[in-house]
């Protein structure tokens, strides 16, 4: 229990830093492990996003993009693979039977598009551009606050 209140901590410490005072306004928190996942979801044997699979309900096996229904589709941690990434696989996969094109023509690199990684807990290497962003939200933030002061 203190370890997860540690963690907690540390993300409210992270989010104060894009929302300064962010912190006297919540009235809940609350962080959820594995261990949450099998109490409130009877996620099994590891199973931390969607449902519990088998090596023969993965890959070729797994839940088709496509439904027996007409024009129902899916997609999701419970169609090909677990987690964020068997998400967002099926994702593209599920956009790509939309399309009616491969799944690679959707995820095809562009010389014009960059990918920054930057830590969030030390903004001193983030770029002018990234550091104007933030100003901004936190500009609309105060003045959206401000308005609904003025509603109430």
């Amino acid at each position: 229990m203190e370890f997860k209140e540690i963690l907690t901590n540390k993300m409210i410490n992270t989010l104060e830093r894009a929302l300064p005072g962010i912190r006297a306004h919540i009235v809940h928190k609350e962080l959820g492990t594995p261990i949450t996942n099998k109490h409130y979801l009877n996620a099994t044997n590891g199973s931390v996003y969607g449902t519990e699979k088998s090596f023969g309900q993965i890959g070729p096996f797994a839940f088709r993009a496509k439904s027996e229904i007409e024009n129902l589709y899916m997609c999701g941690a419970s169609i090909q693979s677990h987690g964020v990434a068997g998400a967002s696989y099926s994702g593209v996969q599920t956009a790509a039977v939309i399309l009616n094109c491969k799944q690679h023509d959707l995820i095809k690199p562009d010389e014009l598009q960059n990918i920054r990684i930057f830590e969030a807990e030390d903004d001193s290497a983030y770029t002018a551009d990234i550091k104007q962003k933030i100003n901004l939200r936190k500009a609309r933030l105060i003045a959206n606050e401000k308005k609904s002061m003025k509603i109430q």
